[in-house]
């Protein structure tokens, strides 16, 4: 597992993000994995809840981190 802070493409230029990799092999990422149902790498958590898998949209990953974290926390809840 290793951590950084820097973020997937421009968006980490914008935003500040902590971006912590698990490899999906490891028991943690196994884990992770099927508590979030992510089906295939890569599997993105945004305030530890699952957001996307495979293929990253950045559009909406802006979106979803230009809202409160209160506000996304409770709409992933809603999902």
């Amino acid at each position: 597992m290793r951590s950084r802070q820097t973020g997937p493409g421009p968006v980490g230029q914008d935003y500040p993000l902590q971006v912590t990799e698990i490899d999906l092999a490891s028991e943690r990422g196994h884990q992770l994995a099927a508590r979030a149902g992510v089906m295939f790498a890569p599997g993105l958590l945004v305030d530890c809840e699952p957001f996307s898998f495979g293929r990253l949209s950045e559009r909406k990953l802006r979106r979803t981190l230009d809202k409160p974290a209160g506000e996304r926390a409770s709409e992933a809840a809603v999902r």
